[in-house]
């Protein structure tokens, strides 16, 4: 069944009606010139029983591929795919220099904290603000930190490898 039907310059098939008032088709060469096609031959494509086994099996092979590389974006997509035990800072609440008047405050220290991950499979760290200010406080001896600033530092090789940071800075108070 046509869909549509449009007009060509090399001739067409034309319904027409038979002496016994049966429908035909019948090729209609153009008016401009000989057909292209004198005669049209409408077959079914045989290749054959090797030829439909080997297009199996690169059929096969193909979606093989397409289920390989589907696989593998959701790896590159999916951070810790394999194994993640990481920590992440939220928020941490720290004195203000108001809230510790009274108390002996020492210099300004430092403390960091790190998130590790490599090739998007493997993830892992402690990189919260707890752990980088537990780092601080025990390089600098200190009971709390007052007055806590805190960064990211973010290191990526070609998603091969990251790191990601929190670095705390306060003032130590003993």
């Amino acid at each position: 069944m046509a869909l549509c039907r449009w007009p060509s310059t090399i001739g067409g098939w034309k319904t027409i009606e038979r002496s016994d008032g049966s429908m035909a088709l019948k090729y209609e060469e153009s008016i401009t010139g000989d057909a292209i096609w004198p005669e049209v031959l409408a077959t079914r494509n045989f290749r054959g029983r090797r030829a439909s086994k080997r297009l199996v099996t690169q059929r096969r092979t193909h979606m093989k591929s397409i289920l390989i590389a589907a696989l593998l974006g959701c790896l590159a997509l999916s951070t810790g795919c394999l194994y993640a035990n990481v920590n992440m800072p939220l928020s941490y609440r720290a004195p203000t220099p108001s809230d510790v008047t009274g108390r002996q405050t020492g210099p300004e220290v430092q403390g960091e904290s790190c998130n590790y991950i490599v090739l998007w499979l493997v993830a892992w760290g402690d990189g919260g603000y707890s752990a980088a200010v537990a780092n601080a406080k025990a390089k600098s001896g200190a009971q709390m930190l007052s007055d806590v600033k805190a960064d990211t530092k973010l290191l990526n090789v070609l998603s091969l490898f990251q790191r990601s940071c929190t670095q705390v800075t306060g003032n130590a108070v003993k």
